[in-house]
């Protein structure tokens, strides 16, 4: 690249126009400043080198139904642990979706659908039966009406009865 020296001082905005006040074109001026265009142009915009795209791993095979009754199982049994420890369940819970998200995401949509509708479906009957062997420990008859309303007739009476008395 040549080095011009100018015989003044570019002191004004007028002098670095393409076109001077008298209609002549300022050639070397214009030239170096177009060339440093294209030199701007060239090196800074360039494309990105284009990236080579690794094949895919194939998707993984989607596990068989006692697998994931096993899973529903296990996630089933380390909630109620964590509630029943007074821990906070709710980041077992967070860790526990968050599993299950990353391994639907290696698999495909079809295949992720399926599974989820297979985990909801297992993880339902898990709680089912949970539910179901709770209840057990409580009474099998519902105490009647009646009698409740009378225990709570007699429970009544008994506190008027006793706030009167202390209230003397």
């Amino acid at each position: 690249m040549d080095v011009q020296i100018l015989p003044a001082p570019v002191s004004t905005p007028e002098m670095l126009s393409a076109a001077r006040s008298d209609g002549m074109e300022n050639g070397p001026l214009e030239s170096n400043a177009m060339q440093h265009i294209q030199h701007l142009t060239l090196t800074w915009l360039r494309k990105p080198p284009v990236r080579v795209v690794e094949p895919k791993a194939p998707p993984l095979e989607l596990p068989d139904r006692e697998r994931i009754q096993r899973l529903a199982r296990l996630y089933h049994r380390q909630l109620v642990s964590a509630k029943q420890d007074t821990r906070v369940h709710f980041e077992l819970q967070r860790q526990q979706t968050e599993a299950l998200r990353q391994f639907t995401l290696e698999l495909t949509p079809e295949q992720a659908d399926a599974f989820m509708n297979m985990y909801t479906e297992e993880s339902s009957a898990v709680e089912r039966e949970w539910q179901a062997k709770k209840s057990k420990w409580r009474a099998q008859d519902p105490l009647p009406p009646t009698l409740v309303g009378v225990l709570t007739f007699a429970v009544t009476v008994c506190a008027i009865a006793l706030a009167i008395y202390y209230a003397i």
